[in-house]
């Protein structure tokens, strides 16, 4: 993922399903569990999409990674995690110096 992607920019989906189940049993919510990108990145409750929260600066060649938990809502609640990785690359931020020509 590019270290300049804009905040609030979605990156992936997740998608829990529980078949056996209907009613509130069935519906899903989703929630950062951990991760050693838990401070850059969120996901939202109800569709389980991952977005960037903060800048990913100064983090080129870095994997981050979070775990999302899926959680419905029956009683007693079932959840299961999964872990996302992001490795961050660089976006040519930099232009090219050109050096001074020196004549003999």
């Amino acid at each position: 993922m590019p270290e300049d992607i804009e905040l609030w920019t979605n990156i992936v989906y997740l998608t829990a399903v529980d078949e056996e189940d209907f009613g509130v049993n069935a519906d899903v919510l989703y929630s950062v569990a951990g991760g050693n990108g838990s401070s850059l990145f969120d996901v939202q409750a109800q569709n389980g999409s991952v977005f960037v929260k903060a800048s990913l600066t100064g983090k080129i060649g870095q994997w981050l990674a979070i775990t999302v938990r899926a959680e419905d809502q029956g009683s007693p609640k079932k959840s299961s995690q999964s872990t996302v990785s992001f490795l961050v690359t660089s976006q040519n931020a930099n232009q090219p110096n050109v050096c001074d020509l020196y004549t003999a």
